[in-house]
């Protein structure tokens, strides 16, 4: 009986002990900067992919001399 109660109380403390750490989070900044990160990600990656010129009639041509 000791032992569920000492268990029981230890389960107590530790959640009385994680609780406020867990509410200081500021979960909207967290979301924000995660968005901003992602939305220069994708511009990053839009103006690298438009930089890029395909030779499609080269390309085109190498597969026919595959054949």
């Amino acid at each position: 009986m000791k032992r569920l109660v000492y268990a029981l109380l230890t389960a107590a403390l530790a959640t009385a002990a994680l609780a406020p750490a867990a509410a200081a989070v500021d979960w909207d900044k967290l979301r924000r900067e995660n968005l901003d990160k992602d939305q220069n990600s994708l511009d990053t990656l839009r103006t690298e992919h438009l930089e890029l010129k395909v030779d499609w009639d080269k390309l085109r041509r190498e597969n026919l001399d595959k054949d």
